[in-house]
């Protein structure tokens, strides 16, 4: 697996994402929990900053949100920038290889 273009640890750094489409896997120490994939990596990483409790929220972005910032988790988001046709595939990928927690209904569905 390549290593990340960008490692953030806290919402400063997204800036450096804007108008990028990659992947994103998010990590509480060296478990991964969470991969996604996204045509705009800043918004799509910021929703998972907005705690919120809005039902107009994506139910999945709730819960990543509710397991890592609601429990004070340390973690960090690794980013993989690829091309918007790829993108998709990479993400596949990733999830089949680290298996995390909290891409359940991706692993069985």
């Amino acid at each position: 697996m390549k290593r990340p273009n960008l490692v953030l640890h806290n919402k400063s750094s997204l800036a450096k994402v804007a108008g990028k489409t990659g992947v994103y896997a998010y990590y509480h120490k060296n478990e991964c929990l969470y991969v996604g994939h996204s045509c705009n990596l800043k918004e799509r990483i910021s929703r998972f900053w907005r705690y919120s409790d809005s039902h107009q929220e994506n139910q999945l972005v709730q819960y990543v949100t509710n397991y890592l910032i609601g429990r004070k988790f340390p973690f960090r988001v690794n980013i993989f920038f690829y091309p918007p046709e790829t993108v998709k595939l990479e993400e596949r990928a990733f999830i089949k290889k680290l298996k995390p927690r909290l891409n359940v209904r991706t692993l069985t569905g």
